[in-house]
C-alpha cells in the first residue's frame, strides 16, 4: 500500500474515532523486528516511530496479529506523537514458541520491557494499551515493570480469566469455545486457510454451532475446529477457579503493587464486567485512584476504542 493510501486510511480511522488532528503524518514503520526472550524464543514486533522528539512508547502485546485495522490504529496513535510497539504473543502468527494462553505473558512482557531499554528511540517510559486478552497481557507485565511503566489503558478485560470461564459455576462454553476457534483459525499455516476459517466464523459459524451442540464436551473442540485444542481441553478439566492451576494464571493478587495511573473501560454487556469491577475495587481499596468508564457497550463495540483514544490522546 502506498504512503498516500495509508495516510488516507489513517485519516479515515481518526475521523471514525473522532480524534483531533495529528501532530505529524511522517511515521516510520519497521515490520517483523526480532525481540528475543530469555529462553531463546523470538517474538516479532512492528514499530511505528513518529518523526518527532522521543516521547512515550505505547506497547500492545496481542495474540491477534499486527496487520489490518490494528496496523492503522497503531499508525493513528503514532501520528499523535507516540512511539508504538505492537508485538505478537508467543506462538501466534510469526512469533516463535508455543501459544499457551495466560502462561508466558508475565515473563515475555518483562523480557520485552528489557529489550525496549536498549532501543535508541526509546525515551524510558511506556504505557500499555488494549482490550480483552491484550488487557490481560498488561496486567501480566505490570508487577515487574518498575518505573518504566507510566500507565495502563485496560479495555473490557480483567486481571484473571478463571471466574469468567466458570461464570455462575458452569463452564462458559460459548465464550471459551468461540475464542478457541478464533485462535486456532489464526494458526493455520497458509494465509488462505486462515482466511477461510475466519470467513466461516462470519458466515453464521456452522462448525462452531455444531461444536456447541455436541456431547461430550471434551470433543467439542475437534468438532468446531477440526483438531484437538490443548489449552481448551485443559480448561475443561480444571474446574476449580480457585485451584493452583488458575492461581498460576492470574494476577489479581498483585493489583496492590500497581502504582501507576490506570484507565479502565468496561461495557454493561461485556463478559468481563463483574471481574473488571472487582479489579477496580481492589485498586481503590489499596489507595490507588483508577479511572473507570462504563458504557452501554458489548465486548467488541467501536465506542470502547473511541472513548479510550478520545480521552488518552486528547
Amino acid at each position: 500500500m502506498s504512503g498516500v493510501a495509508t495516510t488516507a486510511l489513517r485519516a479515515a480511522v481518526a475521523r471514525a474515532l473522532r480524534l483531533g488532528p495529528p501532530l505529524t503524518r511522517r511515521v516510520d514503520v519497521r515490520r517483523g523486528v526480532d525481540v528475543v526472550m530469555r529462553d531463546g524464543a523470538v517474538l516479532r514486533a512492528d514499530l511505528y516511530l513518529p518523526r518527532l522528539p522521543a516521547t512515550m512508547t505505547v506497547l500492545i502485546r496481542t495474540p491477534y496479529g499486527r496487520r489490518g485495522p490494528l496496523s492503522l490504529l497503531c499508525g493513528v496513535i503514532a501520528e499523535r506523537g507516540f512511539a508504538v510497539v505492537i508485538q505478537s504473543c508467543r506462538g501466534t502468527f510469526d512469533s516463535g514458541g508455543r501459544f499457551d494462553p495466560l502462561v508466558n505473558e508475565r515473563a515475555d512482557g518483562a523480557d520485552t520491557l528489557r529489550w525496549l531499554k536498549h532501543q535508541p528511540w526509546y525515551a524510558g517510559r511506556v504505557c500499555t494499551y488494549g482490550p480483552s486478552y491484550v488487557g490481560f497481557t498488561q496486567w501480566s507485565l505490570a508487577q515487574d515493570a518498575g518505573d518504566q511503566l507510566a500507565g495502563m489503558v485496560l479495555m473490557v478485560t480483567a486481571s484473571q480469566f478463571a471466574d469468567s470461564m466458570f461464570a455462575g459455576g458452569a463452564f462458559s462454553l460459548d465464550a471459551v469455545l468461540t475464542w478457541a476457534t478464533i485462535v486456532t483459525a489464526q494458526r493455520a499455516p497458509r494465509r488462505r486457510d486462515r482466511l477461510a476459517a475466519l470467513a466461516g466464523l462470519v458466515r453464521g459459524q456452522p462448525r462452531l454451532r455444531r461444536g456447541l451442540a455436541h456431547l461430550p464436551l471434551l470433543e467439542t473442540d475437534a468438532v468446531a475446529t477440526g483438531q484437538e485444542v490443548g489449552f481448551y481441553r485443559e480448561w475443561l478439566r480444571e474446574t476449580d477457579p480457585r485451584g493452583d492451576y488458575w492461581r498460576r494464571r492470574a494476577h489479581a493478587g498483585q493489583l496492590t503493587q500497581i502504582g501507576v495511573p490506570v484507565f479502565m473501560i468496561g461495557g454493561w454487556q461485556d463478559i468481563f464486567l463483574p471481574w473488571q469491577l472487582a479489579d477496580y475495587a481492589a485498586l481503590v481499596e489499596a489507595g490507588a485512584r483508577p479511572r473507570l468508564v462504563i458504557g452501554s457497550w458489548t465486548h467488541g463495540s467501536l465506542d470502547v476504542f473511541r472513548t479510550t483514544l478520545g480521552e488518552t490522546l486528547a
